[in-house]
């Protein structure tokens, strides 16, 4: 496994992860889209700093596309959540 895939395997964890505990915890969909987009993207970042030794010279860039990544994550682990509590009696 090359880096590049294991940094897209380390983004995604700890996405998913953001994302499913942001979910359980906050009944409003906004609100957990947006905290798990925050925090997954510093949580990864933060990653990548202690990995790498040195901040990325693209450190800017990366994290616009790790927001926009995370986001779309975060709203598709939120859909079956919205829908439940939703449809829940």
């Amino acid at each position: 496994m090359d880096e590049g895939m294991v940094g897209l395997t380390i983004f995604m964890s700890i996405t998913l992860v953001c994302s499913v505990i942001a979910h359980i915890y906050l009944k409003n969909i906004t609100w957990a889209i947006g905290i798990s987009t925050l925090v997954s993207t510093l949580i990864f970042q933060i990653a990548n700093l202690v990995m790498n030794d040195n901040p990325d010279p693209f450190m800017g860039i990366a994290v616009m596309f790790s927001l926009i990544y995370a986001f779309f994550i975060a709203l598709l682990v939120g859909i079956p959540f919205h829908l439940y509590r939703r449809n829940r009696p």
